[in-house]
């Protein structure tokens, strides 16, 4: 293909000429197929267009558009100079125009070519839409013949369907472009609905934007001719939506209080001429949206943080202002509110501490300040409240040194060495927290190997025939709390340096068996290993996240490669059960049926109470709960509430008001609270352990503990920085809280290792796993104190889950 001297394509004559008697028989068919419209160009204007088909029997208008849409019309337009001809390819649907060089065809060709179907005129619709529309095709008929497979995806060979165009267009490779509007159509409602000036569009709820700005920063409308003063005058005249926030609560500061992010959920912007002002709402609902503010712009981004959090104020000053101390920016009001993560934090957390306690409890919290939380510079918390943490250090030199007048270097040196003792609990020395000091004394010789003295007082015979063998016994557990009831447990994460994302329960104890199958392996002389496991097969499973039956099974430690060589001993004896009393006799061989017979429909003896709600089951739980003094410590201890669901718990340790966010939790002294980190376990801190409140500070928490052997130690709480798993949300995110949560109930894979004397079990969602039923009834001492909601108040019946494959038998 050659080029002309215009710029367009040039076809060889033999490819473009036919006769003047074929022209002249295809004309009238032509014209019936051809939409003939815009007839703004006058005929003179089109001179060689008349002149080429003069031979023909009927005039054709000067300007044509191809009426069809979606067609294929063959071979592009070929211009040449001075002629016309129409080629058939199976149908009329091909125009070959040439045009003299002057008339710029190119430029005008939209003028001329289109793609549309005729709407004006049926019987030429109806032709086109029968004979010269292409398909369907594509994923609407795969099977349609002109479907074919290019680099493995199946397409039209013909490239359709195609996409709209404007304008029409010569293609690099000279096929034209043509122009395909997108024409929409509506139905006759919806032509109604404009016709009426109907709103096209809705928003619910309403969305009202909220104007965020810095005092005297508010957008004024004003006259480029007035004064300052009148502008002046003007703008104390105009409110903002903030302004007009703080100006309702300056007139009414008793009403109801709420944030400014909260505030349109209550209350109706209405905007008039020197009188903007919120009123409240007497229907409908919104939500209030601030405008987005980056960090970097500084004291407009700490305000938009504090008017999140902060309820009726009635200014901007009023914002800055924390337990009556008026701080000078928005920032350092975001500082003394727990809002910005800075090294001020864990200085306030001790300084609240020290007011409480001082000596080995602010030791301890030191300790777990430094392991949970990583502050920027710990040598300087060290050297502020050195004295504060080293309060009994002056005693212990006294009675266990001999060191009648300690001297202050004396005190931190061995103040040091007691802190760094508590973090090898952790697995951690000061080398992990430069640049804290570390004690020159060697204090340790007082003590010998502290490791070493730990484990042989654990020492313990097995047979008589090996009465003269000592043996070191590692105790350890699959979690905190059952590592509490092991005299000095610890965790398999622990001392086995176990990754902390390994599920729990008997996955972890499988994999305590295998480190040390790898040990034997290696064959370590003079070491004998011996495994004695405790647990219970029908009692809940390891936690598989989306597993189905196979892989929980599969992930129990009898599937392990190790177990064809454990000697499994049962034990019959019922040793939480009050055995003296007759009815728990019979209660503990249901019991037994419940662990190993699974049900749809399993009927609760009628030694358990049925109550018909959920505060019926509070009340019966925790009688005479609002009465003052009765929520004590041993009160607290001997009870609980559980249920299958986290949803359900959360309910029951809230209600009757709703729960708070996940980032709230609301206390008063005296509530029992549960740990959900494990943080110092020799002092009973773990994951699942049972306190009371005894007071709440800022950045600090003093609890009682309510179980194990450590129960009634006072323990301090601080905020840590919690990292849920990657896998649970799918990025990575941290949020500095307290690790605790209300326990007046949990869930029953919570409640392993926990024994109470009046329990509670809602059942009104059934249980879904393996185990989690005969684990909820064993959990209480005695049948009489066991209270129930079923799904149904007429039914004593509940679904039993349990997985036969995973029992032992004896």
């Amino acid at each position: 293909m050659e080029v002309n001297p215009h710029g367009l394509p040039h076809f060889p004559p033999a490819f473009v000429r036919r006769s003047i008697a074929q022209r002249a028989r295809r004309t009238s068919e032509l014209r019936a197929r051809l939409s003939l419209r815009n007839r703004q160009a006058p005929i003179s204007s089109h001179s060689s267009l008349s002149t080429s088909i003069a031979s023909t029997s009927t005039p054709i208008p000067p300007v044509v558009q191809f009426p069809t849409e979606g067609v294929s019309l063959g071979d592009p337009y070929t211009y040449e100079d001075g002629d016309i001809s129409v080629e058939e390819l199976g149908a009329p649907n091909e125009l070959t125009l040439h045009l003299p060089a002057e008339h710029h065809f190119l430029g005008r060709m939209n003028v001329f070519v289109g793609q549309f179907f005729p709407l004006t005129n049926a019987a030429l619709f109806s032709t086109i839409s029968r004979c010269m529309v292409h398909g369907p095709c594509g994923s609407r008929n795969l099977g349609a013949s002109c479907m074919g497979n290019k680099n493995g995806t199946i397409i039209c060979k013909v490239r359709f369907p195609r996409g709209f165009v404007t304008t029409t267009q010569m293609g690099k490779d000279g096929y034209s472009i043509y122009k395909r509007p997108d024409t929409g159509y509506i139905g006759p409602v919806e032509a109604a609905w404009h016709l009426f000036e109907f709103p096209m569009h809705k928003e619910s709820p309403h969305v009202e934007r909220l104007s965020l700005h810095l005092k005297r920063m508010h957008m004024v409308l004003f006259n480029p001719n007035d004064t300052p003063e009148q502008i002046e005058a003007r703008a104390l005249l105009q409110s903002s939506k903030l302004t007009a926030y703080f100006a309702y609560y300056t007139a009414f500061p008793c009403v109801a209080k709420f944030t400014y992010l909260d505030f349109p959920q209550h209350f109706v912007w209405k905007k008039q001429l020197h009188n903007n002002r919120w009123e409240p709402r007497q229907e409908g609902f919104a939500i209030g949206r601030m405008y987005f503010t980056k960090p970097n712009e500084g004291e407009r981004f700490y305000l938009r943080l504090l008017l999140t959090i902060v309820k009726g104020c009635p200014s901007f000053e009023a914002l800055k202002v924390v337990d009556h101390v008026l701080y000078p920016t928005y920032k350092d009001t975001c500082i003394a509110l727990g809002l910005l993560e800075d090294g001020q934090e864990y200085s306030v957390c001790l300084q609240e501490a020290s007011i409480i306690q001082t000596g080995y409890q602010l030791r301890r919290l030191f300790a777990i300040l430094l392991t949970e939380c990583s502050p920027i510079h710990p040598e300087y918390l060290w050297e502020q409240y050195a004295l504060q943490i080293c309060d009994d250090v002056s005693y212990k030199l006294q009675t266990g040194f001999g060191i009648a007048e300690s001297t202050a270097v004396q005190i931190k040196d061995y103040g040091l060495f007691l802190l760094d003792k508590l973090l090898l609990e952790s697995g951690k020395t000061f080398l992990d927290y430069p640049p804290m000091p570390s004690p020159v004394s060697n204090w340790a010789m007082e003590f010998g190997n502290r490791l070493l003295l730990e484990q042989m007082q654990l020492r313990f015979m097995f047979t008589s025939a090996e009465i003269t063998t000592r043996h070191i016994v590692i105790m350890v557990a699959s979690f905190g709390i059952a590592s509490l009831l092991l005299f000095r447990g610890r965790t398999a994460h622990s001392t086995f340096k176990l990754p902390l994302d390994v599920v729990e329960n008997n996955i972890v104890l499988r994999l305590s068996i295998e480190v040390f199958e790898t040990l034997e392996v290696i064959q370590i002389r003079s070491v004998a290993f011996r495994w004695f496991l405790g647990g219970d097969f029908r009692h809940t499973l390891p936690v598989i996240p989306q597993g189905v039956r196979e892989e929980v099974v599969d992930a129990s430690i009898g599937r392990s490669s190790l177990w064809k060589y454990v000697e499994v001993l049962h034990l019959f004896e019922n040793m939480r059960f009050e055995m003296e009393d007759n009815k728990n006799v019979h209660f503990a061989n249901f019991h037994t049926k419940v662990g190993t017979i699974a049900e749809d429909s399993m009927e609760m003896p009628a030694s358990i109470h049925q109550c018909s709600d959920l505060l019926s089951l509070i009340l019966a739980i925790y009688p005479d709960l609002h009465v003052l003094g009765t929520a004590t410590a041993s009160f607290l201890r001997d009870r609980t509430i559980l249920a299958p669901w986290n949803d359900d718990f959360k309910i029951i340790n809230h209600a009757p008001p709703p729960p708070p966010p996940p980032f709230r939790v609301n206390l008063k002294i005296g509530a029992p609270i549960m740990m959900l980190r494990n943080i110092a376990l020799k002092d009973g801190l773990c994951n699942r352990s049972r306190l009371i409140v005894k007071r709440c500070a800022n950045r600090v928490i003093e609890a009682i503990i309510l179980t194990g052997d450590k129960a009634g130690n006072t323990v301090f709480i601080a905020r840590i920085t919690l990292s849920p798993s990657v896998a649970d949300l799918g990025i990575p995110m941290s949020r500095r809280q307290f690790p605790i949560w209300l326990a007046f109930g949990m869930t029953i894979n919570k409640s392993q290792g926990q024994s109470v004397k009046y329990l509670g079990i809602d059942l009104q969602s059934p249980v879904f796993s393996h185990g989690q039923l005969n684990m909820a009834l064993s959990r209480c001492t005695a049948a009489a104190n066991i209270s129930i909601i079923f799904q149904s108040a007429t039914c004593r019946c509940t679904p039993n889950i349990v997985y036969p494959e995973v029992l032992l038998h004896p």
